[in-house]
């Protein structure tokens, strides 16, 4: 739990994803919007990025698609009015915000990462873990509130399939449930593999971000290719130390912070951060005032390291929070794990700060493309916002997809014996073959006390919850026993006791998740043509020739 602060506030660098296409200068133009022009090697990075990201396939309409979307972006950055946005006092927090992350980014960068070294035994045994292949689908989405709610939808019953026809605009992810096939380290974006491969079959990750987007994996296999040659090792050594660098982030990054920064030394009022939190109740996404106390309060919040935070230090720095971060917090328990993710950042920052961090080049060039992206993000959430969604389209939509997307999900009640013997559960099983108790096996013998207390009965569950043996416990008849089955370094014997299937969640209860989807599809189409209604007063052209012949490098 003490990391849990962590996850709130520090975004771990994106990994540099190398591309290139035909011999074209950098600077060549492959398409102007107006007196701007979108230069070839930023379409190549980007694209390349993209198409490793989202698993699409390359083809001359997806890049024509792709380009097509940085157009927009240009329109909109360029060719509008956005006196409101650049002056409301939400863009300008987010602003600050981004610089502070890039700083963080960078310094994580130069005192983590830069750091972390790997040696020829590390190699060695890597170059085994490449034989791992992982088969995968993922969904993707370009923002994290849309991965986060599509990631709800998953969590309530809706699959794979029918989310992928939904979202890809790709026609093979779209028809195949977003099944990537098999791929090994190397092959997908770094953050992407990391996620993949520490799944196991069945299991689904929450949203992970990769070089361009989000993406949420289910695993549906794992197995190991024939040994490679050892002649094939010097060729694979760049890629294995990077597989190991990776591997190495999250604990490092983990080792630093606690070298610097102790969460269980911040002593708390818990009173005034009672107090604290009964203002997030009040927090308005959509309004930039912040609900906190008019007047200064000296009260003590909290002591660290010698120094002493008021009620209103803590509320002032909450004031520069994106309030999408702040309508995070739940509890008060969030709330001082945010509060100590303030302080971390706030020390972190300074030290960037005091070695000249953000005047560096690399620092420059991220901000700006970030500040960028911010900007972009702020004017197509306005524009969505505007999507008029009828309740008319929200009947229909409902019951189009109330089978599949607005239902709840299937539920399993299974009685098991947990053992960490095979032998122990061969004989175990033939038992309950001859007639005894599988209840009283499990009081005398399962290891996971919490259903042996109960005479190994679980309880109703979601499907989802019983990860690679979902569909085999589903497809399996009442009363049927099954197993040993292997978990990890275990083996369970299961008896099905109940299925449920589920049932369409009632529309007047399932109303706003249907509006808040049909929004998220009816506000791309709305950014989309109010751009268009640009393009008609902007000269745009593209370098059709030089789109034609871009290949992308994995």
């Amino acid at each position: 739990m003490q990391y849990k602060y962590l996850l709130f506030f520090l975004v771990l660098l994106a990994a540099n994803i190398h591309s290139k296409g035909i011999n074209a200068p950098e600077d060549s133009v492959i398409a102007s919007v107006g007196e701007h022009k979108i230069l070839y090697s930023e379409f190549a990075n980007r694209y390349t990025d993209y198409i490793l990201s989202a698993g699409v396939t390359d083809n001359m309409m997806t890049r024509e698609g792709f380009l097509n979307n940085i157009i927009m972006e240009n329109l909109l950055f360029w060719c509008d009015d956005n006196k409101k946005i650049i002056n409301d006092e939400e863009y300008k927090r987010n602003i600050e915000w981004t610089r502070k992350q890039v700083l963080l980014d960078y310094l994580k960068d130069r005192e983590v990462y830069a750091k972390i070294t790997c040696s020829e035994e590390e190699l060695q045994k890597a170059f085994v873990r490449l034989n791992q292949k992982v088969a995968a689908r993922h969904l993707y989405a370009q923002t994290e509130q849309e991965a986060q709610y599509i990631y709800k939808l998953l969590k309530n019953g809706a699959d794979f399939n029918s989310l992928a026809r939904q979202i890809f605009q790709d026609t093979t992810l779209r028809n195949n449930g977003g099944y990537l096939g098999y791929f090994t380290w190397g092959d997908m974006d770094p953050a992407f593999e990391d996620a993949a491969f520490s799944l196991k079959p069945g299991q689904i990750s929450e949203p992970v971000k990769t070089a361009y987007g989000y993406s949420i994996i289910k695993v549906e296999d794992k197995f190991e290719n024939p040994i490679l040659l050892q002649s094939e090792f010097e060729n694979k050594r760049g890629m294995l130390m990077r597989a190991i660098k990776i591997s190495k982030k999250k604990p490092t990054e983990i080792a630093f912070i606690n070298s610097i920064f102790d969460f269980n030394k911040i002593k708390f009022n818990e009173k005034v951060m009672d107090d604290i939190f009964e203002h997030f109740s009040l927090i308005d996404p959509n309004n930039s005032e912040m609900p906190f106390n008019k007047k200064p309060s000296k009260l003590k919040a909290l002591t660290y390291e010698n120094t002493t935070y008021t009620q209103s230090d803590i509320e002032n720095k909450l004031k520069e929070v994106p309030r999408k971060l702040l309508t995070g917090i739940q509890s008060v328990t969030d709330l001082k794990y945010a509060v100590g993710g303030l302080l971390l950042q706030d020390k972190l920052v300074k030290m960037a700060d005091s070695k000249g961090y953000f005047n560096t080049p690399d620092v420059a060039i991220m901000y700006n493309k970030m500040v960028k992206g911010v900007f972009l993000e702020t004017k197509k959430e306005i524009i969505a916002r505007n999507a008029v969604v009828s309740d008319e389209d929200i009947k229909d939509f409902y019951n189009e997809n109330r089978d599949v997307l607005f239902r709840a999900p299937d539920q399993i009640n299974v009685q098991e014996i947990i053992i960490d013997s095979r032998p122990l559960a061969d004989s175990l099983k033939l038992l309950i073959d001859k007639g005894s108790d599988i209840g009283e096996l499990a009081s005398k013998f399962s290891l996971r006390r919490q259903s042996a207390e109960k005479k190994g009965i679980i309880g109703f569950d979601d499907k989802d919850k019983f990860g690679m043996y979902a569909n085999l416990f589903w497809q399996s008849d009442i009363n049927q026993i099954l197993g040993p089955l292997k978990i990890e370094d275990k083996f369970g014997i299961f008896k099905i006791l109940g299925k449920q299937a589920g049932e369409p969640v009632p529309f007047d209860k399932a109303k706003p998740d249907v509006d808040k989807f049909l929004r998220i599809k009816k506000g791309y189409l709305l950014v989309e043509n109010y751009s268009s209604k640009l393009k008609e007063t902007v000269p745009v052209t593209i370098n059709k020739e030089l789109l034609g012949a871009f290949t992308p490098v994995k």
